[in-house]
């Protein structure tokens, strides 16, 4: 019997965090972060998904991590995970730095701060009309940039307020 080509990579993801976890058991990826509350701007679609289908702006309790733990001012494969309510309860979405479009879309990249990246699921959701793949920006300042950074010009006085992505979908089709 012939396997999907995502089987392949699954084992070869499974043997690799299995790895990371015999060097690391607590928190094998993802061990520094910070937690946050922050607004998602969803812009709609037809993924088949209800919550992320109309759109909308949610309150979001969301958590900032880079995956291997490296120091501050190097690069790192930063993670988003976002936690809101929907109408059938709690809904989570766990987003990972990557390119935009194929085929870095399916690459891991690294950033320092999260205001440069492109953040998506590397691996597409189940929607109703087949998968479906996520991906968000951040809107206005940086969250994820270094205490004390300059992120606005000289003179300005506001405070930044919480962070701000915006997410969207694009269903693919497996043949």
């Amino acid at each position: 019997m012939a396997h999907h080509p995502t089987t392949a990579f699954g084992r070869l993801f499974a043997a690799g965090f299995g790895a990371a976890k015999a060097l690391r058991p607590d928190r094998p990826i993802h061990p520094q972060g910070a937690a946050m509350n922050g607004t998602l701007e969803i812009t709609g679609g037809a993924s088949g998904i209800p919550f992320l289908d109309t759109p909308s702006s949610r309150t979001v309790a969301a958590r900032l991590s880079r995956s291997l733990g490296l120091p501050v001012r190097w690069p790192d494969i930063l993670g988003l995970a976002m936690r809101f309510p929907t109408d059938d309860g709690a809904a989570d979405l766990l987003l990972a730095s990557t390119g935009w479009r194929v085929p870095g879309r399916f690459c891991l990249t690294a950033h320092r701060t999260v205001g440069a990246a492109t953040l998506t699921s590397l691996m597409p959701y189940r929607g109703a009309h087949g998968p479906v793949l996520i991906g968000a920006r951040t809107l206005g300042p940086d969250p994820g940039r270094p205490a004390g950074s300059r992120t606005r010009r000289r003179g300005t006085s506001r405070s930044p307020g919480p962070p701000r992505w915006a997410a969207g979908t694009a269903s693919a089709r497996c043949t």
